[in-house]
Formats: C-alpha cells, sequence, structure tokens
C-alpha cells in the first residue's frame, strides 16, 4: 500500500494531460469508414494509421482512408500487431502480414484458419501479442493458443483450451519478462517458463481487458484492479481495487505518466482520477472543440483505446473512431469567456486576471481553476499587477487600489484629479509603482510613480517623456524601458542616476503610418528590444530600427504584445490573428486550431509563470501553454509518393526530363492532428513557395541542368516546418536542338555552299575562254563587225553582270542560313532576313505567308513603310498571286509583275500593283502551306538562278522552323 500511496503523490505533480476536456476528431461510415464497428488500430513504419473494422481494414492518412480489403481474406478484421517485418492482422481467415509501401503495400495470408477448432489450425484468431523473447502469440474464443513462428504455427499449452467455452477470449500482458494470460471468465494465470505450465493467481468475475507498466498490472473486471508485482513479475504483492460506478468497463488503457482511461459500456470514455485524497473518482471526459463549450462525446460501446507515441487517445467503437488530444492552448475552468485586459502572476504561483472584474486561478489535479474575488465595489478594474502578497488595480476612473490576494481592499488612492482611466501598471524591484494613465481634458505626458513611501512623482517633460505613455516595464537587471506614441518617442530608459528617461527612439527607414504606438515591448538575452508596434513587429539594437519580416499577411498588422521565451523565440499577440511564433528559422502562427478561444487579442495581455508556461489573454477569455517551456511540435517530413512525366510514371531515383515535358510530384505526411497540413516547395536555393494543402504539384519548361526539388509540411496549428524532403532530377535538351548539331549542320552547309560558288566560279571562266576564241577567230573582221562586237562586248557586260549579282545571292543566302538555325525565335528570322535580303539591289520587300484555313496571314518587311509588315486576305486563286502560287505548288519567277499577274488571275491583285517585279516560291512550316515571296521596284531583275537561291532558302527554313 506504501508504493500505491507514493505513487498517488507522485500524481499530484503530474502536468494536467489527465483533464476530462479534449479536441476530438471523429470518424464514422459518414467519413469514409468502410464501417462504424471499429476493432483496432495501428502504425505503420511509413506513419500511416491502419484500421480494423467489421467490414474490411483501411489505410488512413490522416484526411482520407483508403480501402485494403480486397487484400485480406476475410472482412472482419480484429487486431494489428507492430512487428519488425511489418503489420500482421488477425482476421477470421487467419493472420495476413502488411508490408507498407507508398503505393505498393503487400498483404499476404501467412497462416490459415479454420471454422473448426483443431490443434493445428487458428481457429478465429483476435488479440496478437509479441513477447519480449520475439515470439508471438495468438489468442482464439474458448482459451485457445499458438505460436506464430518462421516455420508456421505451433499450439501452445493446448490442455487450456476448452471447446465448451467458444465465448470465451484471452488477454496477454508481460511484466519483467513474465507472460501473463487472463481469460474473459475471469480467471489470471501466470505461465512457468521452466515448467511451462500455467498458474492460477487470481480470480475476478469477469476480465474485459489487461493492461501492464513497469511492475503494475492493470485489470478491468467488475471493478478495476491495480496489483502490484513483485520485481522479478512473479507474484502479486498489493491489490487495489477502483469500483467502476459509471457501469462495466469494456477497455482500458495506461498512458505514459501511467494514468489509466477507461471506456464504459454504454457511456463511453472516462479517466481514473487516483489524485484525490478522498477515494478515486471515475470522471467522464468531454469534447472541447469549441473553447466555449463542452459537449458530449460520440463514443458510447468503446471496444479498444490505443495511445500513441505522442500522447493520443485513439478510441476504437462502435460508433466509429475517435482520435483525442490536448492543443497547444487549454483554457481555465470558471473564468468569463470575456475580454480579458490583464494577466499578473503573483510570486507564489497565483495568476490574477482582469476581465473589469478581478480572478485568482490555481493549479487543481486537471489543470487550472478560477473564481472570481470580491471587487464589485471598486469599480471597473482597468489594470492590474502584483507585489508580493499583495495587489495593486487601477479603475476607468481614475482610481488606484491595494488589495491583499483574496480580495480584500487595504487602502484606496484617488488620481481622478489626473485623468482617467489606468490602463497600465507595473511594480519594479524597488517597490515603485509605476503607472499609465488616460487623459481627461488636457494632454498628459509620460507617467506616474507611487513610492514606497506614499508620496507620487511625476515623470514628464522634465523627466525626458515629453509625449504620452502606454507601456513601462522592468526588465532583467533592474532596466527599466517605457514605450509610447509617436515616431520620436516611442522609445525610452529610465537612468536611475539622473531618475530621468532617456530618448532611445531611431530613425525608421519604412512607413510608418499615422499615430505610430508602440504597445509593448521584450528585451532578449542579447540585450535586442522587441517592440510590439502598431505597424508590426520591430527590432531595435541600440544602434539601428527595422522591421520584422513575419511575411507578407502579418507584416503590418498591428502586434499587442510580446514575449520572449528561454529558448530565444518571439511570441507576439495578433491585433486579429491570433498568436505568432517568430524565429529566423521558422515563423508558426495559432489561432483557434491551436486552443485559442478567439483570434482578437488583448494588449499587453501575455505573461509566462517561473515554469515558462504562456498565460495569454483575447477578447474571449485567457488561455495558458499546456506544456512547461512551452515549444511547438514538429511537423511529420514529407513522404514522395511517386512521379509522372507527361502522364507517365517514372521512377523517383535518376529522374530525367525534357524542357517541354511536365513532371508532375505526389507527396504526403501524415498527420493525425485533425486540421489541415500545409506544403511548400522551391527549387534549389530559390524562395519557398505559399502554401498550398494540395498534395501533388506540377512544373514544366525548365532550362537543361540538374535541379533539386525540395519540399517541406506544416501541421496547421502549433506546430514548426518540417525538415524538407528531396528529389533530385535532370533536365537535358533533344540531341538535334544540342549546339554541336546545330555547329555541324552549320559547317555541312557552309561547304555546300562553297561548291555550289566554286562551280559557278568555274563555269563562268569556261564562257570566257569561249568568248575569247570567238573573238580571235574574228579579229579580221573586227572592222567590218565593229559594230556586232559592241554588242557581243554589252552582253559579256550583261553576263558579267549577272554572275555579280548571282554570287551576291549567294553571298545573302550564305548568312542568312548561318545565322537562323533550329530554335530561332520567329521574330528573329523576320529581322534576320529583312537585314540581309534587302541589300540585294533593286530589292525593296519580302513576306511569308502561311495559309490559315481560308485565309493567307503575311508577315514581312518594305522599304516604303520602313518597317515589318502584316496582313490576312482571302485565300483565292483567282484574285491573289500568293495563292495561285500556293495552289500550283511551284515556283514562279516574275519580271513584268503586272503583265504576267494579270495574265494569270481573273481579278488584278491589288496588293502587288505597286512592285514591278517578284519571285514566289511555295514551301511548308510546321506542315502548313507557306510562301516566301520577294519583291523588286525594277523590271527584268531576277533570272533563275535567284529564283533557285531563293528555293533553296526556302527549303532550309521548312526544315529548321
Amino acid at each position: 500500500m506504501g508504493k500505491t500511496l507514493f505513487t498517488c503523490a507522485a500524481l499530484l505533480c503530474i502536468w494536467s494531460s489527465v483533464g476530462q476536456n479534449m479536441h476530438v476528431s471523429w470518424y464514422s461510415a459518414a467519413n469514409g469508414l468502410p464501417s462504424d464497428e471499429v476493432r483496432h488500430v495501428a502504425w505503420d513504419t511509413l506513419g500511416f494509421a491502419w484500421i480494423a473494422t467489421d467490414d474490411g481494414l483501411v489505410r488512413f492518412d490522416g484526411s482520407s482512408f483508403e480501402s485494403y480489403s480486397q487484400f485480406v481474406p476475410s472482412q472482419y478484421v480484429k487486431y494489428l500487431l507492430n512487428t519488425s517485418e511489418g503489420l500482421l492482422l488477425s482476421h477470421d481467415a487467419g493472420i495476413s502480414l502488411l508490408q507498407p509501401a507508398l503505393d505498393t503495400t503487400g498483404i499476404s495470408l501467412l497462416y490459415k484458419s479454420s471454422i473448426q477448432q483443431t490443434d493445428t489450425l487458428l481457429y478465429y484468431p483476435n488479440q496478437i501479442f509479441l513477447r519480449s523473447n520475439g515470439n508471438i502469440l495468438a489468442g482464439q474464443p474458448g482459451g485457445q493458443m499458438h505460436y506464430l513462428t518462421a516455420e508456421g504455427i505451433e499450439s501452445f499449452m493446448p490442455e487450456f483450451f476448452q471447446v465448451s467455452e467458444r465465448s470465451t477470449n484471452l488477454f496477454f500482458g508481460e511484466v519483467a519478462g513474465r507472460l501473463w494470460i487472463a481469460r474473459s471468465d475471469g480467471s489470471l494465470f501466470l505461465f512457468n517458463e521452466n515448467n511451462r505450465t500455467l498458474e492460477k493467481k487470481a480470480s475476478f468475475t469477469g476480465i474485459q481487458d489487461i493492461k501492464t507498466k513497469e511492475n503494475t498490472l492493470w485489470v478491468a473486471s467488475d471493478k478495476v484492479y491495480s496489483l502490484q508485482l513483485s520485481p522479478d513479475g512473479a507474484r502479486i504483492l498489493e491489490r487495489e481495487s477502483f469500483p467502476s460506478t459509471p457501469g462495466e468497463v469494456t477497455a482500458l488503457a495506461l498512458d505514459a505518466q501511467e494514468n489509466v482511461y477507461l471506456g464504459i459500456r454504454d457511456k463511453g470514455l472516462y479517466y481514473l482520477d487516483r489524485t484525490q485524497a478522498i477515494r478515486p473518482n471515475f470522471i467522464k471526459i468531454y469534447g472541447n472543440n469549441d473553447p466555449h463549450t463542452v459537449e458530449e462525446l460520440p463514443f458510447r460501446n468503446i471496444n479498444t483505446i490505443i495511445i500513441d507515441t505522442s500522447g493520443k487517445l485513439w478510441v476504437c467503437s462502435s460508433e466509429g473512431l475517435g482520435i483525442l488530444q490536448k492543443r497547444f492552448f487549454e483554457g481555465v475552468g470558471s473564468i468569463p469567456n470575456a475580454n480579458a485586459t490583464a494577466i499578473s502572476i503573483a510570486e507564489n504561483g497565483r495568476i490574477f486576471v482582469n476581465f473589469g472584474d478581478l480572478y485568482r486561478i490555481e493549479s487543481t489535479d486537471f489543470g487550472y481553476e478560477g473564481e472570481p474575488l470580491p471587487t464589485a465595489s471598486l469599480g471597473t478594474i482597468t489594470s492590474l499587477t502584483t507585489e508580493g502578497e499583495r495587489l495593486w488595480t487601477g479603475t476607468s476612473t481614475g482610481k488606484l487600489h491595494e488589495l491583499d490576494q483574496d480580495g480584500r481592499l487595504l487602502r484606496t488612492i484617488d488620481l481622478e484629479d489626473r485623468g482617467e482611466g489606468i490602463f497600465f501598471l507595473e511594480v519594479d524591484s524597488n517597490d515603485r509603482l509605476w503607472l499609465a494613465q488616460a487623459p481627461k481634458d488636457k494632454p498628459l505626458l509620460g507617467v506616474g510613480c507611487l513610492m514606497p513611501d506614499g508620496s507620487f512623482i511625476e515623470y514628464g517633460a522634465e523627466k525626458g517623456l515629453d509625449n504620452r505613455i502606454i507601456c513601462i516595464r522592468e526588465i532583467g537587471k533592474g532596466r527599466i524601458y517605457a514605450s509610447g506614441i509617436g515616431e520620436d518617442t516611442y522609445l525610452f530608459r529610465y537612468v536611475p542616476e539622473k531618475d530621468s528617461f532617456v530618448n532611445l527612439s531611431l530613425d525608421f527607414d519604412f512607413y510608418t503610418g499615422f499615430n505610430f504606438q508602440v504597445h509593448d515591448f521584450a528585451v532578449d538575452e542579447k540585450g535586442i528590444i522587441w517592440l510590439a508596434s502598431s505597424q508590426g513587429l520591430l527590432r531595435h539594437d541600440m544602434e539601428s530600427v527595422s522591421k520584422v519580416d513575419l511575411g507578407a499577411e502579418y507584416d503590418d498588422i498591428e502586434i499587442k504584445s510580446v514575449k520572449v521565451s528561454a529558448d530565444g523565440s518571439v511570441w507576439i499577440s495578433l491585433d486579429t490573428e491570433g498568436v505568432l511564433r517568430y524565429t529566423d528559422e521558422n515563423t508558426m502562427v495559432m489561432k483557434e486550431e491551436s486552443g485559442l478561444p478567439s483570434k482578437v487579442m488583448s494588449y499587453r495581455c501575455m505573461e509566462s509563470d517561473k515554469k515558462g508556461r504562456f498565460w495569454i489573454g483575447t477578447a474571449e477569455g485567457i488561455v495558458y501553454s499546456l506544456e512547461e517551456n512551452a515549444k511547438p511540435g514538429m511537423s511529420s517530413r514529407p513522404l514522395l509518393v511517386s512521379a509522372t512525366v507527361n502522364g507517365i510514371e517514372s521512377p523517383l531515383n535518376g529522374l530525367h526530363i525534357k524542357p517541354d515535358h511536365e513532371i508532375s510530384v505526389a507527396y504526403t505526411a501524415p498527420s493525425f492532428h485533425g486540421f489541415r497540413t500545409f506544403f511548400q516547395y522551391r527549387i534549389d536555393d530559390s524562395s519557398w513557395s505559399d502554401p498550398i494543402s494540395e498534395t501533388t504539384m506540377n512544373f514544366t519548361g525548365m532550362t537543361p541542368g540538374n535541379y533539386e526539388l525540395a519540399i517541406r509540411a506544416k501541421k496547421e496549428g502549433a506546430y514548426l516546418w518540417s525538415q524538407p524532403e528531396q528529389l533530385n532530377f535532370t533536365v537535358s535538351q533533344y540531341w538535334y536542338k544540342s549546339r554541336t548539331f546545330i555547329w555541324v549542320s552549320g559547317l555541312i552547309l557552309t561547304g555546300i555552299f562553297v561548291v555550289l560558288f566554286i562551280s559557278q566560279k568555274r563555269r563562268f571562266s569556261l564562257v570566257l575562254n569561249a568568248m575569247s576564241q570567238g573573238l580571235k577567230a574574228k579579229e579580221e573582221e573586227v572592222v567590218k563587225q565593229e559594230a556586232d562586237l559592241l554588242k557581243v562586248r554589252e552582253e559579256v557586260r550583261l553576263k558579267l553582270k549577272e554572275r555579280k549579282a548571282n554570287l551576291l545571292v549567294l553571298e545573302i543566302m550564305h548568312r542568312l542560313i548561318s545565322k537562323i538555325g533550329p530554335g530561332t525565335k520567329w521574330d528573329f528570322v523576320l529581322e534576320y532576313i529583312s537585314t540581309d535580303l534587302l541589300k540585294l539591289p533593286g530589292v525593296v520587300a519580302f513576306e511569308i505567308g502561311v495559309r490559315r484555313g481560308k485565309h493567307l496571314e503575311f508577315e514581312g518587311y518594305s522599304e516604303r513603310v520602313r518597317g515589318f509588315t502584316s496582313a490576312r486576305v482571302p485565300y483565292d486563286p483567282d484574285i491573289s498571286l500568293a495563292a495561285y502560287c500556293i495552289a500550283h505548288a511551284k515556283p514562279f519567277l516574275f519580271n513584268r509583275l503586272d503583265e504576267e499577274g494579270h495574265t494569270l488571275l481573273k481579278k488584278k491583285d491589288t496588293r502587288i500593283a505597286a512592285y514591278k517585279a517578284a519571285i514566289s516560291v511555295p514551301f511548308y512550316i510546321n506542315n502548313t502551306e507557306s510562301i516566301l515571296t520577294v519583291y523588286a521596284d525594277k523590271e527584268d531583275l531576277f533570272d533563275e538562278h535567284m529564283r533557285k537561291a531563293f528555293q533553296i532558302f526556302a527549303s532550309y527554313l521548312e526544315q529548321i522552323v
């Protein structure tokens, strides 16, 4: 009994995770479960929850259910057990092994059962138990037991099996390596390892469940029993019972502190309170999803209660699955859900809160409870602080009251002549009471100070405070700071040697807006002053003041209070957006999902007690952080599920894509906190994306190179961003768009044009030789044929001119082809053509037309307008010369454009009336009929060589565009 009393005494110091009210997430067939009858739950190594129901097996990631019933031979799944090989699941057809994977989970039947009870086969297995020595036991109706081994199944204690008692179920427990076996008929046995027999150690009216914790064996029977065992786990030393006043116990669970949770038939979930000095108490657990209300839980008949590693209660019941948990902030019972204006923590640990009336809050076995103090006769209280065993309160009428901690009035100081409501009070280490008071009918600069001897001193302009002060606090090492209103008078420090204040306000390099105010401030261990201002959170380091980057949503929002925690994080109350925790690496916002009753916060209403627990005031009551030295939780790292490229699934390792491929990455982060999970991603060292709740992301258009995609997750509420998960991938260019291919193609084309140039030059040389020989043969006729000679010379001159023109054409074609290559943008193609092609003598314009259905769309350049042109005309070979050339699918050379065009068309083409000659060459652009036309302002300018050159150039464009 002494050890039991010690346990109860220790529980008095346990943190209040044992409170009656919890946040509940409830899932039933209406939410996606195959059945409301939930038997058991377990978690795989990836973090997914597997749920056994009477209508199959499902996997749960916190937001959606995925059925795996088709892989299990029976839909009546009873129990789940985590082993090194995977999850074992018992069902009416035997025991299966589940080996988890993100998208290829394998389930195989390991041990088959029989509908007949035999020693060699399983019979409707239910509970599976893993012993400390690695052996696995399977219990079955009637008391039958089997060992599960790598070789198969082996009957365990067959003489223990009674065919006539098929309704009897088994429960297993182990203490100090000793196996305890309970039968639902009430018998409790110890397995003797030496002689392999069962020794009956106790009898109860009936047993519904057993659980072990260290050397204690808990039994759910007509009562709840606590059996204290010997250190070797072989003997019962003490037996303590707790009568179950609510009814029959159907399930039992123990958390890490040995707090006991119970399922009561037809009544739901209860907690066994053993901290009361008089007698234990069965306390019903309620839901408080809305911090303002307490609600009945939806569970009545509970099959199993399981507590996970984070302390959440998973309730498997006939009404579905419930997940119960405490949130980051907890409310206080017995106090109003009203606007809190002040919180003060006394040296003895008592917390005092002001709602206009004063309340005292003290710790209890279940957290904290509050009670009102008799202060109604004092008027409306507007401020509060503590000094030793005393309280100081200020009222809306300017009265200052000194009280004891029971609310009894000790004295009153009337400051009504000085101003109106006293809105802030602070007692320093020298017992001076500093107060900030609202003005009445004239400006009220600075602060007032009530000295320990009862005298009152004004600290105004003559003491360095030349504007209104909002907040004054004593920080560590006895330093006193004050904050106020105005861009030049927002921060001061008290100098004891001069008994005055010095202005620490520094200039801003950002816009502060009208009526700038610093509502609150805090100083960290490095001496940085954090300012809660009307324009966001500011950082003052005595040399400069800067605005803290809280993200676009919170940068300019009003900050009402600020505190620095022991770990260096900065906690602030936002105007209408809850509480924010800031560090350089991770910013976190907490709202109703974290337990706040309201997102509207109170001015200068954030305190921390000696244990580092935060107390925060809101417009609808106060809350405290459930943990001491409050720190947010870490979100689960995302899991990469799959990657698809252009709709085709690709391996996550060694992922290779092309620039125009679309990649889709699927990911997940199993989380069971009952709220949304957000994700962010970034590529290489770019900025993180905006938070999204989708579990897939898509991107395309990447330039060639090696990349690293990082994805991180954050659970909604008081959780930090997780460590990122990385995916490495490579983007490579198509081979025909590579730089090497383009250079080789350019060299080949250059060689072709060089060959053409040499052949033309050789032909020209042969013609000149032939003419020279002809002239030589007719030397004697020179005089007679002078006129003919002049004519021949003129022909030669024209031929030379023609050859030079052809060479110029070749040179321009070569220049264009060297500039234009695969991948050249169309605008640059037009610009290069306009730059080089119009260098041909007489050429004044060009255009490229593309057939688009019943129309031709032209783009080109004209010297007449000295710019690029475009047009759209009907596609009609009878009235459009370009359409005529496309329709006949061959190039045309027009040296007298007006005459020749008139003969080909039924109606004159007015678009070409301004030109004298033209060459039109049909070709294809992306398998679309197109035409290249070059215009000249002179007749007889073009020849067949130029036509062929343009035809070659058009063919080149056809290949690369």
